[in-house]
């Protein structure tokens, strides 16, 4: 297509549409990509959040369900024992439960590990808890507390400290993506900027390309004009174009 040949109000309108229609695709695209980062940064900060939440609630379910055992093994009412350890047959059911929640959340290689960590030392505290119950259970108090200040104390610190690092691991995590978040945002923001700048200097050109394309005819038309103001009748203007400009040269030649 030769430009020449389109009208001067068309080109005007194609470019100012076009330069529109850039920006607008722009800001669109732009736009849609930081609410997509936005939104996956929230989504995967939330699911840290629960995972931090649920082992926080587990460490506590485990501290109350170790005051138990402790209580249980000491005290010397065999009903207040009897109830001691049916609480802390409730507090591991109710820790199975979280746990399983835990592992059937979506967590990467790092995660697993951690967790199948934390599940290695609470089956240590599992079983020597039962082996206090039994010494409890045949009112050897003496060996139940030795047991719990040699073994059972030690694992749960273990214990615990599996979980804080889950914990931690979970907090770096968290922090980790919003960090990426941010940067994908400044990243987008500083392409987006970019691209608005590459199509105003594509739209400077455009306007000087198309003032060219009008004041170089008019030029020629003034000088024509001018001629034909002198007396030159035989001035005789080639052109080709056939917006209005090439129309006012041939109507002047």
């Amino acid at each position: 297509m030769n430009f020449s040949n389109i009208s001067v109000g068309r080109k005007l309108w194609a470019i100012i549409l076009g330069l529109m229609f850039g920006m607008l695709l722009l800001v669109f695209g732009l736009v849609s990509y930081l609410l997509q980062v936005e939104s996956e940064t929230a989504e995967a900060v939330q699911n840290n959040e629960n995972r931090i939440s649920m082992v926080l609630r587990w460490r506590g379910m485990t501290e109350l369900a170790l005051e138990r055992v402790v209580m249980g093994a000491t005290v010397s009412d065999a009903a207040l024992t009897a109830k001691l350890q049916a609480k802390v047959k409730s507090d591991v059911e109710a820790i199975n439960t979280l746990q399983k929640q835990i592992a059937a959340a979506e967590m990467n290689a790092e995660d697993k590990a951690q967790l199948e960590s934390i599940d290695a030392e609470r089956t240590t505290v599992l079983k020597i808890t039962a082996e206090v119950q039994k010494l409890r259970d045949a009112w050897d108090v003496e060996a139940a507390v030795k047991l719990i200040d040699s073994a059972l104390m030690p694992a749960v610190t273990k214990y615990l400290g599996a979980q804080d690092a889950f914990v931690s691991q979970q907090e770096r995590q968290r922090d980790h993506v919003k960090a990426d978040g941010e940067q994908a945002r400044r990243t987008a923001l500083t392409l987006g900027s970019m691209a608005a700048v590459a199509i105003l200097l594509l739209g400077l050109l455009l306007a000087r390309w198309t003032v060219r394309s009008i004041t170089v005819p008019l030029d020629r038309a003034v000088g024509l004009a001018d001629a034909i103001g002198a007396g030159n009748l035989t001035v005789d203007v080639h052109d080709d174009r056939r917006d209005e400009l090439g129309h006012l040269l041939r109507s002047l030649s």
